[in-house]
């Protein structure tokens, strides 16, 4: 009677245990499904702006004298008032009306994953040196696109727990994009 009653409480801790690995097994899976999805919309942000005209001003001519005069002030990169589309300026986030890179400076949207989550997307470009290191007040031949992307849902809901710490997890990702010139 004793060796069977110990069998069981053997057998009751192991599923236990079994169980708890499978909820751990299956929350870190969410969270990777997840992150990943975030990966994939700061990447496909990365590849549409790459496939646009380096600057308004490239939009219709070509720089062969390397001179940057033409191109657009560090305080005015963004949308161009031309570019913000039918729906006027509130709906100026709307970058299939992009048409060069610096366009997606300031661009903010919620994307939704059916099914994953609610993204939250922000987008900074600025002009940078050859090293990456953002020249606030100075064109140059080199943008920076800064992609930040997060989730809505904070990591205690995979958890099932209420713990406040636990926030949410952040893709940064940055990308420099070059025009080079015609001599």
């Amino acid at each position: 009677m004793m060796l069977t009653a110990c069998a069981l409480m053997l057998l009751g801790a192991t599923i236990f245990t079994v169980n708890k690995n499978n909820v751990q097994q299956g929350t870190i899976l969410r969270q990777t499904e997840v992150g990943i999805y975030a990966v994939s919309l700061a990447t496909s942000y990365v590849e549409k702006a790459s496939n646009l005209n380096f600057d308004e001003y490239t939009v219709t001519n070509m720089i062969s004298n390397g001179s940057t005069t033409n191109l657009t002030a560090p305080g005015s990169l963004g949308i161009e008032t031309s570019n913000i589309g039918p729906y006027g300026a509130e709906k100026a986030n709307v970058d299939s009306t992009f048409d060069d890179f610096d366009d997606y400076n300031k661009f903010t949207k919620l994307d939704t994953v059916k099914g994953a989550d609610v993204f939250k997307d922000t987008i900074v470009v600025s002009y940078c040196d050859t090293a990456g290191v953002i020249q606030p007040s100075t064109k140059t031949f080199y943008k920076r696109m800064d992609v930040k992307t997060w989730g809505t849902v904070t990591r205690s809901a995979f958890e099932g727990t209420t713990n406040s710490t636990s926030g949410t997890d952040t893709v940064k990702l940055s990308y420099i994009f070059s025009y080079l010139y015609k001599i």
